[in-house]
């Protein structure tokens, strides 16, 4: 009797692994429509009902299987690996060449707005210092000041404020400060300069208001001392009649005419030079 020689393939987890069957058949055609691979047995789910397949082990390599899976493994992993030493050679000339995007996060505006309060340099500058402090990439600066973002230069205004900046602080007790105003502008360059502005109103503002105190001081300080003069003239004029009163008493003025001349009441200045130490002196 002739037989089929049946080479089957079948693909698990993308490895081909080839198995043998021969099996007896008629001059029918042997039609084999599906099979199901499981607990590596071979089923038979649809062959006509005069058709009997033997049960047979197909015996499969199973250290050469997971060898195989290993170098997959491998490889992938060290595709991986130089993928990514190739995007970050990509990334180093990108910043080398001023082609990476220049992004500017609220982190660089916190530090920037910061620098530019204490030395209320030009924007450019302060951008300037930024690229270099933070090691941006070439011309990050230039590209960076032109195109402002409301939203990150809210939030770095914000944080600031609630971080207790003093010259922020100081602009929104004097009510100069205007967010909104600086975060409408078209560029940080336009915006911070717009902050500047507003901080050099409010120092002007509070440069008056301490003159004003300074002044307010000393006109203090000149009533007290007004007060001090007349009360002390005041107290040498009190003591003025009374030796002129002994002067005259000397003299032998009498009583009624002494308080006449010093401009006391005759009972006041005679109360007075009656007085035993006095009355020693007019003796």
């Amino acid at each position: 009797m002739n037989r089929w020689h049946i080479l089957a393939t079948s693909q698990i987890e993308g490895i081909n692994y080839p198995f043998d069957k021969s099996y007896p058949y008629s001059s029918d055609l042997l039609f084999f429509r599906e099979f199901n691979i499981r607990d590596n047995m071979m089923v038979n789910l649809s062959l006509p009902e005069n058709v009997v397949v033997p049960s047979q082990q197909i015996n499969f390599d199973r250290d050469a299987l997971a060898h195989q899976q290993q170098l997959v493994n491998d490889k992938r992993r060290a595709l991986k690996i130089d993928e990514s030493k190739l995007l970050k050679l990509y990334a180093e000339k990108a910043k080398a060449n001023g082609l990476e995007p220049a992004y500017v996060e609220a982190s660089d505006l916190i530090m920037i707005i910061e620098d530019l309060l204490s030395t209320m340099s030009p924007i450019t500058k302060a951008f300037g210092r930024h690229e270099v402090k933070e090691n941006k990439c070439r011309n990050w600066a230039t590209r960076a000041i032109t195109n402002l973002d409301k939203s990150n230069l809210t939030e770095a205004l914000n944080h600031l404020l609630y971080n207790k900046n003093s010259s922020l602080n100081l602009m929104s007790d004097y009510k100069i400060l205007d967010i909104k105003s600086i975060t409408k502008s078209a560029s940080y360059s336009a915006g911070l300069n717009k902050l500047k502005k507003q901080l050099k109103v409010t120092l002007m503002l509070k440069d008056k208001d301490d003159q004003l105190a300074a002044k307010d001081k000393t006109i203090s300080d000149k009533d007290i001392e007004i007060k001090r003069l007349n009360d002390e003239l005041l107290r040498n004029k009190g003591e003025d009649w009374k030796s002129r009163a002994i002067e005259l008493m000397k003299s032998g003025t009498k009583k009624s005419d002494i308080a006449k001349l010093v401009g006391k009441g005759r009972t006041t200045v005679s109360t007075y030079l009656n007085q035993p130490e006095v009355k020693c002196l007019t003796e």
